[in-house]
């Protein structure tokens, strides 16, 4: 009897064991996994500058199931990713930093020596081109039938996108040299675009006329110039950071309405209700826009940060470790991270390790998250949901 009663009892452990197991697995097709779609290599090495290395910085951009993205060597490329093949490439003058902008026919970007492209998507022939007096490292602005680039200076150039006939410029009155480095790009507010200049100014211009028409004094000026965040605007919010890494809200009325304290922020960026602050410490912490408080705090698996991209869902954060502090590639060991972060709890989902060099740009575009190295390798990879 009690040997009867030892066998039924193993027969029900072992079916709740195979009930568990099947349980388990289907929580794990439901958890979301990251995979490598495509490998592309763009670039065969780092172009040499006397005592260091001059890596790829350039963002890519995914667009209607197309990627562009331009490289330091002088060269543009499209993709198509659905395909997996290269659909065009041309030769610029000058290495390609400028995040691109698309209005679904032309293609536009920048190079670090001041020229400026728009490409026709369907063929790869360029349209129009022009010589600015110093680079363009910032995405352009499409707004209509104008298109607007912006320099390291500061200064803004208004085109017709269609013809390429320059409309007007805006100076940005500050000093100009080597040690002016603006990123950032003008964005629409209204019926005006905004622009934030590297000593700490938020510019209001006439898109029409290229007139300044009001202006906000964000930093105290005693620090100097400095290299702004990309400015943000949500809901009639503008959202900037100051030389000391703060994130500073106002409104149109240039009313200062919430600044954090103490963050060190490195870069920050918007989705649903959140405000999603990268550290410079590498900390991902998000922060409700309605109250204020923050709703979860969590830190980047190891090296220095590099950027953060944010979908409805996911919060995609990239990370370079070197194993030198030297920057000669020949005595250290580059590898770079991408922890795809859930955006709701923060939790950590997938981290993607790679080690053909540190991901200096990433984006992240519904599923896919393109991710280019320092050794010019772009890496595709899925979300599968």
């Amino acid at each position: 009897m009690k040997r009867a009663f030892l066998i039924l009892l193993g027969l029900l452990l072992l079916y709740g064991c195979s009930s568990n197991k099947g349980v388990v697995k289907e929580d794990a097709l439901s958890r979301p996994s990251v995979e490598t779609y495509w490998r592309i290599k763009l670039s065969s090495r780092l172009k040499w500058r006397p005592f260091k290395f001059r890596r790829q910085t350039a963002r890519p951009l995914i667009e209607d199931g197309r990627l562009f993205i331009g490289t330091i060597e002088g060269r543009f490329f499209a993709f198509d990713l659905k395909k997996k093949v290269r659909l065009w490439e041309v030769k610029t003058h000058g290495p390609v930093e400028s995040v691109p902008a698309t209005d679904g026919k032309s293609v536009f970007f920048g190079t670090s020596k001041g020229r400026i492209y728009a490409i026709r998507i369907s063929t790869g022939k360029e349209e129009w081109s022009h010589q600015l007096k110093a680079p363009v490292v910032a995405a352009p602005l499409i707004l209509g039938k104008r298109i607007f680039f912006k320099t390291v200076n500061g200064d803004i150039y208004a085109f017709n996108k269609e013809s390429g006939e320059q409309l007007w410029v805006y100076t940005v009155e500050i000093p100009k040299g080597p040690y002016v480095r603006d990123y950032t790009s003008p964005v629409p507010f209204g019926k005006r675009i905004l622009s934030y200049t590297p000593e700490g100014t938020i510019l209001f211009i006439d898109p029409d006329t290229g007139l300044d028409r009001s202006r906000i004094r964000v930093t105290k000026g005693k620090e100097g110039l400095h290299t702004p965040n990309q400015p943000v605007v949500d809901r009639g919010l503008i959202y900037v950071t100051d030389e000391d890494g703060n994130l500073l809200v106002f409104d149109e009325r240039g009313r200062r309405i919430w600044q954090s304290r103490g963050l060190k922020i490195f870069k920050f960026t918007l989705s649903n209700n959140l405000i999603l602050i990268l550290t410079q410490g590498g900390e991902v912490i998000a922060i409700n826009k309605v109250t204020g408080r923050t709703e979860w705090r969590r830190r980047v698996l190891k090296g220095t940060p590099t950027g953060i991209e944010a979908s409805d869902r996911f919060v995609l954060v990239s990370s370079i470790y070197r194993s030198s502090p030297f920057e000669i590639k020949l005595l250290s060991t580059t590898k770079g991270y991408l922890d795809i972060l859930d955006l709701g709890s923060g939790k950590r989902i997938f981290t993607y390790e790679i080690d053909s060099g540190g991901p200096v740009q990433s984006v992240l575009s519904g599923e896919r998250i393109a991710s280019l190295t320092d050794n010019g390798t772009l890496h595709i990879l899925t979300i599968n949901q």
